[in-house]
């Protein structure tokens, strides 16, 4: 009875998993064929490919055949199902990365940096055991990438990190046993603000192994506090 029960399941995963790349071989070649898009290749931006081809040389090979899509129609990209809140998305199913924010908001090396990690992750066989855990792998690897463009560490742990590890703070809070119902208090928002920053300055220090991260420095103070 287990057995069969095993099987049944491992077929409906099967068959998720056919549906899933059919629908995104579709959502695929909207993108491809919308006006707005514009396809991305390694020579056209090479900085996030070198990145990280010396990061992972065993499969540089495979990243750097690496196709991005750049569609800054966000409309367009909600209609078809591709989340555009995040600034870009790498679909595992269609091996593809999807930058969908304007220039403005994020810079499009920072993006592609980011998601060519998930594409690395997948390449090497990472099966990471949540969300949380597959976002840490590419927000660690992708510090020092920051940092050698020239981002200030405040800026990386403000502009880049914070959004991202405050809603996953929030969310533990909100998710408290014994805690009642409700959006999140203005003292709670807080807390999960200095567990956030908390989390990215570890994260940052360690990433590039600098002890003195937190001492302020003479010339130019730490400025997190001020976050």
């Amino acid at each position: 009875m287990h057995k069969y029960v095993a099987e049944r399941e491992e077929q409906a995963i099967v068959k998720r998993r056919e549906i899933s790349r059919d629908v995104w071989r579709q959502r695929m070649g909207e993108i491809k064929a919308h006006p707005d898009t514009k396809v991305i290749v390694r020579k056209d931006l090479p900085e996030p490919w070198v990145y990280v081809e010396q990061m992972f040389p065993d499969i540089a090979r495979d990243i750097a055949k690496a196709v991005v899509y750049k569609n800054e129609n966000t409309a367009f990209l909600e209609n078809i199902g591709i989340p555009t809140d995040a600034g870009g998305v790498f679909v595992r199913p269609a091996n593809a990365i999807i930058v969908g924010y304007n220039e403005k908001e994020t810079p499009t090396d920072v993006v592609i940096v980011h998601e060519m990690l998930h594409y690395a992750s997948k390449l090497m066989g990472g099966n990471f055991a949540s969300f949380e855990a597959e976002e840490n792998f590419a927000f660690s690897n992708s510090i020092k990438y920051l940092e050698l463009r020239g981002m200030s560490r405040e800026a990386i742990c403000n502009d880049y990190m914070l959004p991202y590890y405050w809603s996953l703070m929030a969310a533990r809070i909100v998710n408290e046993p014994g805690r009642g119902r409700g959006g999140l208090t203005k003292d709670e928002k807080e807390q999960a603000k200095a567990m956030a920053q908390d989390e990215c300055k570890l994260m940052i220090r360690q990433a590039l192994d600098r002890d003195a991260f937190d001492d302020p420095v003479e010339e130019e103070p730490n400025r997190f506090d001020m976050i």
